[in-house]
């Protein structure tokens, strides 16, 4: 979150190529991010796992 946080900082600062870049890099982390956290969260879910990921 705080690297979220010091790109859009950067990106309002820079507004030029360099900030375009600092928020496609954002985008680039949530999409890294999404599938960790989905798959930390059904680990604990043994019984439920198929219903809650359908």
């Amino acid at each position: 979150m705080t690297g979220a946080i010091v790109l859009t900082l950067a990106a309002i600062v820079l507004a030029s190529r360099a900030g375009g870049y600092c928020l496609l890099t954002i985008g680039v982390m949530n999409s890294v991010l999404y599938p960790i956290i989905f798959s930390r969260t059904l680990s604990g879910l043994q019984d439920d796992a198929a219903r809650i990921s359908a």
